[in-house]
């Protein structure tokens, strides 16, 4: 009596799921049907929706997740754990028995260690077969490039998005926990992109955020310091997590622009002109981000202004025409059309040269 009522919840609850129908066999000594089905064994990591796209191609339609559910009497989807065995009941979807039936007629059970059959010759897989054996060895990145390609051969495969969805979350928490936060930052975002609900991506991308912030104060901290190099590192970082954050653009610039002063001010001294081309590489670096930032260009505006106006008031003293050429050639180098720059250096040139050489014939 026992078995006729749990034969019959089931057989209520696959009618009610919304499949066509299912398929029922008579065990050899049983006085009462019982469902056919096929044993799962659980990989390490395996989602029960990946069970179900793998046996049913769905996971959305005809209640396969609650069929499976309910005839593993499956409280937890979250508490599957590697090499547990569930059964998976055969199910007619579009007019096709899902997953495929046991050939034997006899009771189903699932040998500990099936005999391989030899094959004569591998298979030929296609792209989305490839892309889940990828997939299931932990390769996210090969597996991705194989989804991609099934959906742009077959746009809206619905097991091709699925797994190319689950690949990109799964790389990008691996990319997280190895603290590459750009390249994980790039995984979830792709997902939030394509529409699918994620919250374990709004997750991340939270974190992500913080960790942004993170960087942002790091850098003011060294930037204080004046360490700009360690500082324009922390400030890169924080950029390229959150492109839209003003504050770590222009501090960013700042620091780029302070260690080029400082590249020049080696030049000054070494006068060799590879010395002068790195201070040149890292000022281009940070005009770019001058363009949509107007502190930064009153940062450099004020720069300008104070050495040019210090180069006039060493000018006028005769003891210091070297120093204003000093003060007027950082000018040019940050600007070289910065007033009257390059005009005053020539003049200064000139008399510093007239300077020297009434000292030497004295």
């Amino acid at each position: 009596m026992k078995t006729l009522l749990i034969t019959g919840l089931i057989t209520a609850s696959l009618w009610l799921s919304g499949c066509e129908s299912f398929h029922l066999r008579r065990s050899s000594g049983e006085s009462s049907p019982s469902v056919n089905y096929v044993l799962h064994t659980v990989r390490s990591g395996e989602t029960l929706s990946e069970i179900a796209m793998q046996h049913y191609g769905t996971y959305k339609k005809y209640n396969t997740l609650a069929t499976i559910k309910n005839f593993n009497r499956i409280t937890d989807v979250n508490a599957l754990k590697p090499g547990q065995q569930i059964r998976i009941p055969v199910i007619r979807i579009e007019g096709v028995m899902r997953p495929p039936a046991p050939a034997s007629p006899a009771a189903v059970s699932e040998p500990a260690s099936p005999p391989a059959k030899p094959r004569p010759s591998a298979p030929v897989l296609s792209p989305l077969e490839k892309g889940i054996r990828l997939y299931r060895a932990g390769n996210y990145t090969k597996a991705i490039a194989e989804f991609e390609k099934t959906l742009r051969t077959a746009p809206g495969h619905e097991k091709a998005a699925y797994y190319l969805k689950s690949a990109r979350i799964r790389r990008g928490t691996e990319r997280y926990e190895k603290g590459d936060y750009i390249a994980a930052q790039h995984d979830f975002t792709a997902v939030a992109d394509s529409g699918a609900e994620c919250p374990t991506c709004t997750d991340y991308l939270r974190r992500i955020a913080r960790k942004a912030d993170a960087f942002l104060a790091k850098g003011q901290s060294f930037f204080k310091q004046q360490d700009y190099p360690v500082a324009a590192a922390a400030f890169e970082k924080a950029v390229r997590l959150a492109p839209d954050n003003k504050t770590a653009g222009e501090f960013l610039f700042k620091a780029r622009f302070e260690m080029a002063v400082s590249q020049f001010n080696v030049y000054q001294r070494s006068r060799k002109q590879k010395d002068y081309k790195v201070a040149r590489k890292t000022l281009r670096r940070a005009l770019r981000h001058k363009k949509n930032c107007p502190p930064c260009r009153i940062y450099e505006e004020n720069y300008k202004k104070q050495h040019y106006n210090k180069g006039i008031k060493y000018f006028t003293d005769e003891q210091h025409i070297d120093k204003a050429i000093e003060e007027w050639e950082r000018v040019r180098f940050a600007d070289p059309k910065y007033g009257k720059v390059r005009e005053n250096i020539r003049q200064a040139e000139k008399i510093l040269k007239k300077l020297r050489a009434l000292e030497k014939n004295k």
